[in-house]
Order: structure tokens, then sequence, then C-alpha cells
């Protein structure tokens, strides 16, 4: 199984160290991020550390992930299932649902703690 990994578990990973994410990240030829998790994660890094530090891990990323692209129909599928989730009250960022999306599409999960993805069929969830 595959991995498509959210934000917050890059985060938990890289800067916090977060061990429960280990298993999942010992095997990288298994993970995948989209373009808008690499801008999320790269303003997070960005911000706090500075552009030396952020290149780094950036590059560790692109060289260890595959990227998956995000095409015009899967734009329009997350936001019909971004419309789904607000109707349930769990308000997901056009990111969360486009990623959901992507994931579903080439059979892998999400990897993430972010509480917006509790619950959801293909999702690893990890605290």
């Amino acid at each position: 199984m595959g991995y498509l990994v959210d934000t917050y578990g890059l985060i938990e990973w890289f800067r916090n160290n977060n061990q429960n994410y280990k298993k999942y990240f010992e095997n990288p030829e298994k993970l995948y991020i989209s373009p808008l998790i690499l801008m999320e994660f790269y303003f997070a890094l960005y911000h706090e550390y500075g552009e030396s530090q952020t290149e780094f891990l950036r590059e560790i990323i692109l060289k260890n992930f595959k990227l998956i692209k995000i095409n015009q129909a899967q734009l329009i599928e997350s936001a019909k299932f971004r419309s789904k989730m607000y109707k349930k009250k769990k308000k997901m960022s056009y990111t969360d649902t486009t990623i959901y999306i992507l994931a579903k599409e080439h059979n892998i999960k999400v990897l993430t703690g972010d509480e917006h993805f509790r619950n959801l069929d293909n999702v690893a969830f990890v605290k």
C-alpha cells in the first residue's frame, strides 16, 4: 500500500520527529506527494526556519516521494467532495479534499493525523 502524505504527516515526521510515523517513512518508494502539499509544507517550514533548511527538506522529499500531478477533472471532483463534506459539517480545505480524491484515484491512502480525515475510508490516521 502506498501513501499520499498530508502536510500534517510531513510536519509530524520532519519537524516533530513523531515516531508513530516511522514505519511509513521507512519505505520511501511507497510515499507520494501532491504539488499542493509541497506548497503547504514549504510555507510552514519557510515561515519558521527560512530558505536554507526548507530547500534542504524539499530536495529530500522530491528525491524520495513520487509527485502526483493534478488535472482539471480531479479538481472538479475535489470541489464536489468538499461540498459533500461541508454538508456533513466537515470544513475541509481544497488541499485536503484534493489529496483525498488523488489518493482514491491512485489506490493509495492519505497519511495524516488531521482531524478532518478522522473516520474517512482510504485514510491512514496517525497521531
